[in-house]
């Protein structure tokens, strides 16, 4: 073992890629090779007026072509412009380039639409009144619009009824005052709901009595009914819209009035989920029934499948938005009483044969551990509880940065950010509070932290830090009930496996720390993923996980520090509470979990007779098996080698896609994928036509290089073919 240099990657979640092009500073812009998949339409002629299958005779007007291109442009330019803006109230952030008005008709409409982009600006800043007030100006603009197309919007001639152009414009004022009305809508809906998370910690701040004159459902459900009235608005913009004909615009707009049309969409999706799981949010506030909560207090120190080990828990029982109850417990003191045997999945065997309480998150789909926690919770004499909400531990250091230092009990000094881990940890494990109930200064810390973060100046702050903690999976949920359970999937925070496509490669590399060492932040992860692609379709995967101990004479220093600072003699600290803390090995057990079907063909930096193969029925994925041994200031390379159970068509084109899962609860770090196509010598038949993401490197035709951190789930696909 060696000790190496490890390149410092950021983990702020940002994706900057890293040069992997072996010392070429610029990335260097190759042309893009553009199949002629399709041939362009030619842009239809201009009849005359038919109705009823009948030719009018009589005048009508002939028009330069030209002319209307640019009043449609203009128009149709400003319209797409409005519903990209209604998706930035959506968090989706989308640029489109603005178009100058040309004309009174034009100026007024763009008028409107700079409203809503003003509105939808502030709506994002939650600005309510500002935001209300833009789109109620960006509804005046449209109405004076209309007013100066009187003569097309009050026409009922045959020419109004079937001139594309007459109707066209006709639908782009009309979709543009739906759209203000429903950004309104949604602006109000959404002061509404921002309220909600500033009631709940109002009811629940300290020294207020339980505020019964707060109904935090009334003002869900007034939210609620504006989203309703905003989805209404957005259907009829989206009715209109389907009135403009596409051939009228010009080749620049059409492309991205279709993509607008298709963002639409997706909006009136995202409304219409807001309405479906409105009664799960409800449940979820206890409205009509107290709802009861298992929160698992995860020491992702000691790393586990959904994060770290459950070491206690705590009851909460939600009424109305008002927490009734909470109630703070040692997993051991079910754990220890329970007699029944129930077998784990073999891959657990090296760690645990025998399924607990304490280790029931044995699964990286938190849908399969929430409900094996809320199960052996219940069944070794526990409550019955209704949604099982996963936090690590790691998260109470972004918490304390929010509340301050708190006193804990008769400590000499309060407990901050800083400290928090090495006094939790010593107090716990050095059974300060005594034998009997070592992990006592939970039970004193969380009434203590729950007073210091419930107010509500602390409000953005705390929906900051959980937003956050979901994407990066340190927060998961379960619900036993299959409404919330919906809800949680589409918000993203069951932290669910995913099910594959036919064509899908996927990797999720899962350690499980072994003999109670929690040295997990010392270590430094890093995976490579290769992929070796052939001339008939044939995938190869290649992944090599490094682990790099950092542990150093600098870090049990500070530790000292702090433990003399609250009186503790760092000099009597007992030895193995410094080595389970950092100084120790760390040993996982590492599980690499691969597409259902694929077949290992070798190994490195372990003996193949100590990987196992194996299959995850819940997950219905292959697995290899195997333990990795980092001792502090080393590290530690295994690459394991496999076929995957499917082939890629060239003929014309196929997509590779790849999802990586990160652990949750882990810290990430760094994840390089590579594509490289092997053909026969001389052969140069396939090339990349398109990778995602665009900041991938194409090295050459036949090498794709990218590289990240693994703080989120990453995605990468590309698409090959046979040269032309």
């Amino acid at each position: 073992m060696s000790n190496k240099k490890t390149e410092n990657i950021s983990a702020s979640g940002e994706n900057e890629p890293i040069n992997l092009s072996g010392g070429v500073s610029k990335k260097t812009s190759k042309p893009a090779h553009n199949p002629k998949l399709k041939k362009e339409s030619k842009q239809p002629k201009i009849q005359d007026i038919h109705t009823e299958n009948k030719s009018q005779k009589g005048l009508y007007l002939r028009v330069k072509p030209n002319k209307y291109y640019r009043f449609i442009s203009n128009i149709l330019g400003i319209v797409v412009v409005g519903f990209i803006i209604l998706l930035a109230i959506n968090s989706v952030n989308v640029y489109l380039k603005s178009i100058e008005a040309k004309n009174a008709i034009t100026y007024s409409a763009s008028q409107g639409y700079s409203k809503l982009l003003e509105g939808s600006k502030s709506t994002t800043k939650v600005q309510f009144t500002d935001a209300l007030q833009a789109f109620e100006n960006a509804l005046e603009n449209f109405e004076d619009a209309e007013t100066i197309l009187w003569f097309i919007a009050n026409d009922d001639t045959i020419y109004a009824r079937e001139s594309s152009l007459a109707s066209s414009a006709k639908a782009i004022l009309n979709s543009g005052k739906y759209f203000a009305k429903a950004g309104e809508y949604f602006t109000e809906a959404l002061e509404e709901l921002n309220q909600i998370p500033l009631y709940i910690v109002s009811k629940n701040e300290e020294g207020l009595p339980h505020q019964t004159d707060i109904d935090v459902t009334d003002f869900l459900k007034k939210g609620i009914e504006k989203a309703t009235l905003a989805l209404v608005e957005t259907r009829a913009a989206s009715v209109e819209l389907e009135k403009i004909n596409e051939d009228l615009l010009p080749p620049d707009l059409k492309g991205r009035f279709v993509y607008a049309k298709e963002k639409i969409s997706q909006i009136i999706k995202t409304l219409e989920s807001i309405e479906e799981h409105f009664p799960a949010i409800l449940k979820l506030l206890g409205e009509k029934h107290i709802h009861r909560y298992l929160i698992l207090f995860q020491n992702n120190a000691e790393a586990r499948p959904t994060g770290g080990f459950i070491g206690s828990y705590a009851i909460v029982d939600m009424n109305d938005g008002f927490i009734e109850n909470i109630r703070v417990e040692d997993v051991y003191h079910l754990d220890d009483q329970y007699t029944e045997i129930i077998e784990a999945p073999s891959y657990m065997d090296k760690y645990s044969p025998n399924i607990l309480f304490r280790n029931s998150n044995y699964s990286p789909d938190f849908f399969y551990s929430g409900n094996k926690a809320a199960w052996m919770l219940q069944k070794e004499g526990g409550p019955s509880v209704d949604t099982v909400i996963a936090v690590n531990q790691s998260l109470l250091k972004d918490f304390l940065e929010i509340t301050g230092p708190i006193q804990v009990g008769d400590l000499p000094n309060k407990i901050d950010s800083e400290n928090y881990n090495a006094i939790l940890t010593y107090v716990i494990e050095g059974k300060i509070w005594g034998a009997e109930d070592p992990k006592h200064i939970l039970k004193v810390l969380v009434p203590e932290f729950q007073k210091a973060l419930m107010k509500k100046e602390n409000v953005s702050k705390i929906m900051s830090v959980i937003y956050k903690a979901v994407q990066q999976k340190m927060i998961m949920a379960y619900s036993r009930d299959s409404i919330i359970q919906s809800l949680l999937d589409t918000l993203g925070v069951s932290g669910r496996v995913p099910l594959l496509g036919e064509k899908d490669d996927y990797l999720n590399v899962i350690h499980v720390a072994m003999g109670g060492t929690k040295t997990e932040p010392f270590i430094i992860s890093r995976i490579q993923h290769h992929t070796i692609i052939d001339e008939d379709g044939e995938i190869i995967d290649e992944v090599t996980v490094t682990r790099e101990h950092t542990f150093s004479r600098e870090a049990q220093n500070a530790w000292n520090d702090i433990w003399d600072s609250f009186g503790f003699d760092h000099k009597q600290t007992p030895g193995y509470i410094i080595d389970m803390l950092g100084r120790g090995t760390n040993h996982v057990n590492t599980r690499i979990i691969v597409p259902e079907g694929s077949q290992l063909i070798e190994v490195e930096g372990v003996k193949e007779s100590d990987v196992e193969v194996g299959y995850d029925e819940d997950l219905d994925k292959t697995y290899f098996l195997t333990e990795m041994r980092v001792p502090p200031q080393n590290e530690v390379s295994i690459t394991l080698r496999y076929k995957l159970p499917f082939t890629l068509d060239f003929d014309p084109l196929d997509t590779y896609k790849l999802t990586i899962q990160k652990q949750p609860g882990s810290k990430g770090g760094v994840f390089t994928k590579t594509i490289e196509i092997q053909e026969s010598p001389g052969s140069d038949n396939i090339v990349s036509y398109a990778y995602y993401p665009e900041d991938a490197y194409l090295a050459s035709e036949d090498f794709i290089s990218y590289a990240t951190n693994l703080v989120y789930d990453r995605y990468f696909s590309a698409v090959f073919g046979a040269k032309e």
